[in-house]
């Protein structure tokens, strides 16, 4: 897991040069005569222990605190605070050194400072060779800490995926717990699918659109991130969508508490302004992460997504947070569980006043691997538009089996790219 740090060994050090200190930390041995710094590995302390020593377990996190979390039945959220508080960090990611050394250490006041004043110039650098300010991320800082708003993609940005004394808020395992109810529930109730499509009358994008809206409050468009296709559609079509009575876009990659001030600052702003460097540059990044042809690369993507939808007069809204937006190495189906269960409440608990669409990946769109996807869980259509046709103009089809492997759309688009 992203941050995860090696206790620091009890004691008191006051006579550590600082930089020994904060190898320690790391996990690393001070430079030798070589200069050479030397990962090792060391016995945990008592308090970071999990050994189970004359059958009585010393693990860090009391297995009352576990239990208790995996009991909560509490998994719909009555309003959109109460979802916040269950899923949104206060602190994604935090940079507090005596925490980090472990309880049974105790820095001084004055190696405290000096580590969060070297962790905080080393952010603050990195974020301004991005067009970034530091009072953009910082939630909160205090004499024994510094909380930001990243999540772990833009930390691997500005870090790279060593992140030193900064730690990950762990928020998922409470997270996992109410997801997993929330999908037993679901299933348990065994609802009526919808009955396959008969036919669709519509040969083009907006007018497939506009038929799967009709007599439904909303339609999830599925896409694979790379594709061109699924965002050219969607933001050529948009201000047509917007008079057919569409005024929500719910967006996946978007983080609750690291891009909604930036992102309502946008949609609020007159027309014409320039998106905030915040929302920007993690929309670039998000862009630049996943290929895309070199000559439409600069025109259909989610930073032009968001532009056109603010230039049609839709809101839109993010559907995910720090917690649901796990690093690479959390397992896949945790992801789909956690993304979906905050994405199908926060679409419940935003009541859009009109129509909305959701455009996330297609494996969050429909069922996959045993997890509902958004179109099961809100009793809407799903629609999946692909770069995989054979020709320029759209072919669609209709009642899709096994699409990827393991998705079944209510209907595909397909483009050549």
């Amino acid at each position: 897991m992203l941050g995860d740090l090696k206790r620091f060994p009890a004691g008191r050090y006051p006579d550590m040069k600082v930089e020994n200190i904060r190898l320690k930390i790391e996990g690393q041995e001070p430079g030798g005569k070589d200069g050479v710094k030397h990962t090792r590995r060391r016995k945990p302390d008592a308090a970071g222990s999990s050994h189970v020593h004359g059958g009585q377990s010393v693990a860090s996190t009391s297995a009352s605190a576990q239990s208790k979390a995996l009991q909560d039945t509490n998994f719909k959220a009555s309003d959109l605070a109460e979802l916040a508080r269950w899923c949104e960090s206060p602190h994604p990611y935090a940079l507090a050194p005596s925490k980090a050394a472990g309880k049974s250490s105790q820095l001084s006041a004055n190696v405290v400072s000096i580590l969060l004043q070297e962790g905080k110039h080393a952010l603050e650098q990195r974020l301004e060779a991005q067009g970034l300010k530091l009072a953009d991320v910082v939630v909160s800082e205090g004499r024994d800490h510094l909380h930001i708003n990243l999540n772990y993609l833009e930390m691997d940005s500005c870090l790279g995926t060593s992140k030193g004394l900064w730690a990950p808020d762990s928020n998922d395992k409470k997270l996992i717990a109410k997801a997993a109810r929330y999908f037993d529930d679901f299933n348990a109730q065994k609802l009526p699918e919808l009955a396959p499509l008969t036919k669709m009358k519509s040969k083009d994008s907006l007018g497939v659109m506009r038929e799967l809206l009709r007599d439904a409050p909303g339609l999830v468009i599925g896409e694979g991130h790379n594709s061109t296709s699924s965002k050219r559609e969607l933001i050529n079509n948009m201000k047509s969508l917007k008079a057919s009575g569409v005024t929500t876009l719910f967006m996946e990659h978007l983080c609750a508490e690291s891009h909604d001030k930036a992102l309502n600052n946008y949609l609020s702003a007159p027309k014409g302004s320039p998106m905030p460097a915040r929302l920007k540059n993690y929309l670039d990044l998000q862009s630049q992460g996943h290929q895309a042809p070199e000559e439409l690369h600069t025109k259909y993507n989610f930073t032009t997504l968001v532009e056109a939808a603010k230039h049609a007069g839709l809101r839109v809204v993010s559907l995910d947070t720090t917690s649901t937006y796990m690093a690479p190495e959390k397992a896949e189906i945790k992801r789909a569980q956690a993304m979906n269960y905050y994405a199908a409440e926060k679409i419940r608990l935003s009541k859009p006043e009109g129509k909305w669409v959701a455009f996330v990946g297609a494996t969050h769109a429909t069922s996959c691997d045993g997890v509902p996807g958004l179109a099961e869980l809100h009793g809407v259509r799903s629609l999946v538009i692909d770069d995989l046709g054979l020709k320029s103009r759209a072919t669609v089809d209709i009642n899709v089996k096994n699409y990827g492997g393991k998705l079944n759309p209510d209907v595909r688009l397909s483009y050549k790219v």
